[in-house]
């Protein structure tokens, strides 16, 4: 059986769907923009942890006790490590997110086909990423 790359449906897209899909992509662009600052603070709070508890460690009646400092040591640096993860896991998430809105918003723009799939791609990639991260997140809860 020969394939043949005519499209199924033949679509088309009209107005009031590009409407529909503009602003969807107005949307994503602010949801990305935000999620990656958001991500940025992340980190930024994953590092001001690590410093916060690294010098309260040495505060108080405590000084002597090595193990209160070997935990607060070890709190930090766990602390700061999953901050740090979940920062870049947002902010990477949300660049696929913008990269669907950059793409697409161009594609309707200048009615490039190709750019449009690769935007929905990105979408794709988006949706993805962040079913597999709860798909994890439930595995470790259950755990």
């Amino acid at each position: 059986m020969e394939q043949s790359n005519t499209p199924l449906f033949g679509l088309t897209i009209e107005g009031q769907t590009a409407a529909t899909i503009s602003s969807s992509v107005q949307w994503g662009r602010i949801l990305a923009i935000c999620g990656i600052i958001f991500g940025g603070f992340f980190i930024l709070v994953g590092i001001f942890i690590t410093t916060f508890l690294s010098r309260a460690s040495g505060m108080g009646g405590y000084e002597s006790d090595a193990s209160f400092r070997s935990s607060m040591a070890l709190g930090a640096g766990v602390g700061m490590v999953m901050y740090i993860l979940m920062g870049g896991l947002t902010i990477l998430g949300n660049v696929f997110l913008l990269n669907y809105a950059n793409k697409v918003g161009t594609a309707l723009k200048t009615n490039d086909a190709a750019l449009l799939n690769s935007g929905f791609a990105g979408l794709r990639n988006y949706f993805a990423f962040w079913g597999v991260i709860m798909m994890i997140c439930l595995l470790l809860m259950v755990l």
